[in-house]
This record gives structure tokens, sequence and C-alpha cells, in this order.
């Protein structure tokens, strides 16, 4: 971790043993993957080695809304028009806290196996609700996919992440083809 509050973890939710105490609320510890949208940097050892210049960050004090967003993934359902694939319906809302202050919501983003699948446009915030992903390819190679789904508030603070496991049954891998176009120009 830098002075400026830059991490990296190969455990983003929830499973690294790091916490932040800002000064405005001394007798909470906030968990590590709520900042991870400003402050997660990938391969930061490696940066600061060599002396790469690193964009600015905010100050942790300055982030005035906290409030973590609330998702959860409802269900994950067969596909009904296409094959070897699945929808998927994560509902998401801003959260009151105690104090009243909301948290807003936007960029909601659904993962499978870890890998980002699909996500809700970044530039406006969202309407609490459904949001359904449709035709989510699934794997050929196995019978059991994880999902998992989070969202961030209006200060770009991460909602915890939801997990659902989904098992299928995996249609027949396709034959693999491939296609050769050869253009030339037959001259005299």
């Amino acid at each position: 971790m830098t002075r400026e509050g830059r991490f990296d973890t190969s455990d983003l939710d929830g499973g690294a043993p790091l916490a932040w105490v800002v000064s405005s609320e001394p007798m909470r510890a906030l968990p590590l993957e709520i900042f991870m949208r400003d402050y997660y940097t990938p391969r930061l050892l490696t940066r600061i080695v060599s002396v790469e210049k690193l964009p600015e960050v905010r100050p942790i004090a300055e982030i005035t809304n906290r409030v973590q967003p609330e998702v959860k993934i409802v269900s994950v359902k067969a596909s009904k028009t296409h094959a070897a694939r699945a929808d998927a319906v994560v509902h998401a809302a801003s959260v009151t806290n105690e104090k009243g202050q909301r948290s807003g919501l936007q960029d909601l983003r659904l993962f499978r196996n870890g890998q980002l699948v699909a996500n809700t446009p970044l530039d406006k915030p969202l309407k609490n609700g459904d949001f359904t992903f449709k035709g989510i390819q699934l794997p050929t190679s196995a019978k059991s996919v994880t999902f998992t789904a989070y969202g961030f508030n209006s200060e770009r603070i991460k909602s915890p992440t939801m997990q659902m496991n989904y098992a299928y049954e995996p249609g027949a891998a396709k034959e693999p083809r491939a296609w050769l176009l050869q253009v030339g120009f037959v001259g005299a």
C-alpha cells in the first residue's frame, strides 16, 4: 500500500486482511474492496520499482459518500433463444444509511468465472431495479460456472460482491472450422 492509498492484491473480494480507518469515522474499519475503483493498482510494486509515473488519485478523506449500494443476483436461467447461453437478472439499488446519506448507483458489472461478461453504461446514474443480461456464453467444457456481480455508488465506492453458482448441461462442442480466403491477381 502506498502513502496515497494505492494497493494491489490477488483477492479483491474481501479476503485481504486489510481495512481503512478514515478520520471522519474513526470507529469503523472500512473494507479494502470498497476503494477498488480508484485505488486498486495492478502490478503496483513493479510499477513503483520501475519508477513509473502513476496517475493522481484523490485523497481518501475527500470521499464523503462511502455508502455501498445493494446488489443481488436474482436468477440465472438457460436462454430461451440461444443454446449454450444464459440470461442473468441482477437486482441493484441505492441504499440510505443511518445518517440519511444515499449511496446512489451506477456501473453495475457481471462476471462469469472472474471474466467480465456484461455491464451497464458507465456514463449515467442507474435507477433501482432489476437488470437483465441476456445471452451470456457458457463454456462447453464445464458443467457449472460462478457468476459474481457488484456495482458502484455515485463516488465509485464498490458494493459487496455477490455470487451465484449455476449448474447446466453443456452442449456438444462444435466442430472447429477454418476458412481460407485467398485474393490474388492473375495477369498476362
